[in-house]
């Protein structure tokens, strides 16, 4: 660490800067007062003396000490700027072990067991969760934790207090599923955490054309044991589900799980799963997200073999979602998205808080927004939305824990940055994108030798990354910001 870096850290500068508009004062003070209070002549220069004395004794002060909430302690002195990071990065480990807020009307759904006879039909039952959390979401009152959250306990044997404290939440839904033929058998029970105390269970026998019976009487009595009022006509409204077709459900179940698993193969299956699905139901708004999705994910990643063509797509597909319902929150940020690859900031961000405002229990909403505003070159407010979408799906993802850090670099907070980064890479070694961000995110603060590290391994574990796919697509609204963050990854060593 430099000298400066380390005088910044102590505020000595801060000190200096209050001590002389304070000594200013007093000086100005004793001059006016000295003749109407008859004092000494030489008082206003004694005044003079002593701030003039007091100032360096101020600065060795505030180097050598900190006023902290818990009193004046002695500063730690810090040789390097890896202890930076270290004390950063234990502070947000402490952040995350702490224990979170549980609020009254909240909810952590666990995958739903797959009973079947073939260990292959797990698709369904995992869709169907997703079904489930989906549409609790949308119901106003309602605090549900996300997807990638609760289904990082699948398949494990889970501690429902232990689950309530991790995920601060008061309720867990668990179950299963039994699907032969053309009938299914779900199970659900719902149990208060605290105590592992069964509020209700129920068990549902229905045929598969009749699934969205069951996902409509659980929701119901799943607010009703946790006395959420429903809203007038939201229930109806937020049916989104309401799928006839067995056959259609079956492709859009396969496509959901296929589309989880991010690889080239996947991607091409699951598209291929959600254009049957919405030619089975052409009504129904979740043929249109999830294809809407598919191209998202297709032009950001560059997985796209005609850009422009996705591009076309994505907005076919969210115009005739929005025209189902513009008032679905994941077809709002779906438009919000396409607007964010056409330049479009304002109308990216107006369409995510529409989207925030229809499903304020969901994650995704806050995640897009503030997504939004890095790109619209105002990270601390995104910054904000997405620590509430992580309150919403406390367990981290790497995407997500990679756009944090991000979030931090361009807010200009690289201890946090470089903490977050770091924990991202430990945690998640294979994700490139959170090394690329950490390589730069060490050129910032000088750390040239751990930022070259950084970029060799970044081109093992990828020999043809560049900086050409970094800058692809460039969605900040300010276009010389992202050259800025280009230019510290040639100097760790990423070719153009």
């Amino acid at each position: 660490m430099s000298f400066w870096e380390e005088v910044k850290r102590r505020k000595v500068v801060r000190v200096a800067v209050v001590y002389s508009i304070v000594a200013w004062l007093l000086v100005e003070i004793a001059v006016t007062v000295e003749a109407p209070l008859s004092l000494p002549g030489w008082m206003d220069t004694f005044v003079i003396v002593l701030v003039l004395v007091g100032f360096p004794l101020a600065l060795i002060l505030s180097w050598a000490y900190d006023l902290t909430p818990t009193g004046i302690k002695r500063t730690k002195h810090l040789e390097s700027s890896d202890e930076i990071s270290q004390q950063s990065t234990a502070t947000v480990s402490q952040e995350q072990a702490s224990p979170l807020n549980v609020l009254p009307c909240s909810l952590a759904v666990l995958p739903f067991a797959n009973m079947s006879d073939d260990p292959e039909q797990e698709y369904f039952s995992d869709g169907l969760t997703e079904d489930i959390i989906t549409e609790l979401s949308l119901i106003p009152g309602l605090f549900v934790i996300a997807r990638n959250s609760t289904f990082t306990y699948k398949g494990k044997s889970v501690d429902v207090g232990r689950l309530g404290e991790e995920m601060g939440v008061r309720y867990v839904l668990e179950g299963s599923v039994r699907k032969s033929s053309n009938q299914v058998r779900v199970t659900a029970q719902l149990v208060e955490a605290a105590n592992g105390h069964h509020l209700w269970a129920k068990k549902y026998d229905r045929g598969l054309d009749d699934v969205f019976a069951i996902q409509d009487e659980l929701t119901r009595e799943i607010v009703t044991a946790m006395d959420v009022e429903l809203v007038s006509g939201e229930r109806g409204r937020h049916q989104r589900s309401r799928v006839k077709n067995p056959e259609a459900r079956e492709a859009l179940y396969r496509g959901m799980a296929q589309s989880y698993k991010f690889d080239s193969a996947s991607h091409a299956q699951a598209k291929m799963f959600f254009e049957q699905f919405t030619r089975l139901e052409p009504d129904s708004i979740l043929g249109y997200v999830w294809q809407a999705q598919m191209c998202q994910i297709e032009v950001f990643v560059g997985r796209a073999e005609d850009k422009d063509l996705s591009l076309e797509n994505m907005e076919m597909f969210v115009a005739k979602a929005l025209n189902i319902d513009d008032r679905d929150p994941l077809a709002l940020g779906h438009a919000g998205m396409y607007q964010l690859f056409l330049g479009n900031h304002d109308q990216s961000i107006a369409f995510a808080k529409q989207a925030l405002a229809e499903a304020p229990g969901m994650d995704s909403p806050y995640y897009s927004l503030g997504w939004f505003q890095m790109f619209n070159d105002t990270p601390l407010e995104g910054i904000e939305n997405l620590k509430r979408a992580m309150r919403l799906s406390p367990i981290v993802t790497a995407p997500r824990s990679t756009i944090l850090g991000t979030a931090y670099r361009n807010a200009g907070q690289l201890e946090l940055a470089v903490a977050t980064l770091e924990n991202t890479v430990i945690r998640f070694p294979e994700f490139i994108s959170g090394r690329v961000a950490l390589a730069s995110c060490y050129v910032l603060i000088g750390k040239k030798k751990k930022a070259k590290q950084e970029a060799r391994e970044i081109l093992r574990r990828d020999p043809a990354y560049t900086i050409a796919r970094y800058t692809t697509p460039n969605l900040y609204r300010n276009k010389e910001t992202m050259e800025k963050w280009a230019e510290s990854l040639r100097k760790a060593g990423i070719p153009d």
